[in-house]
């Protein structure tokens, strides 16, 4: 159904751009979206970055790092960034796998509940508390998710 829904919205602008000779002209719809995907900021300092999460209490980036390597690889090199909202890196291994007793091999998303940091790693879910960066939970591949 979502698929469907994509397809027709992105329908729709072309249709309505089309004479009646069948000839596709330009307007500022066209225009407008030629524009809009643009670099705003390019950032060194990142190994294979995978995704973005704001904090707005905090003010900060959080940026999922897979490091170096194969993404599927079990190795604990991947790394969580913590970035301004300017650009500037923070802390570039603000939560890192092999320090402090975290695990964290390709990190691929993250979502933020009260205090936790959730990551979805390459083998399980982990939590970690995103103000004192501990590792505090960690549901995956030896245990199965709650009920």
């Amino acid at each position: 159904m979502r698929a469907l829904l994509v397809a027709v919205a992105a329908a729709s602008p072309l249709a309505c751009t089309m004479s009646r000779s069948g000839e596709a002209k330009q307007d500022s719809l066209e225009v407008a979206q030629s524009d809009s995907a643009r670099l705003v900021v390019a950032r060194g300092g990142f190994a294979q970055p995978e995704a973005v999460r704001y904090d707005p209490e905090q003010d900060v980036y959080f940026v999922c790092n897979w490091g170096p390597g194969e993404p599927d690889a079990k190795d604990n090199n991947g790394y969580i960034s913590r970035m301004s909202p300017d650009g500037q890196i923070q802390q570039p291994r603000f939560i890192a796998g092999g320090r402090a007793g975290a695990t964290l091999h390709a990190p691929r998303g993250m979502f933020i509940t009260g205090d936790t940091l959730w990551v979805a790693d390459a083998d399980a879910v982990r939590g970690f508390n995103r103000r004192t960066r501990l590792q505090s939970t960690r549901f995956g591949s030896s245990r199965s998710l709650p009920s």
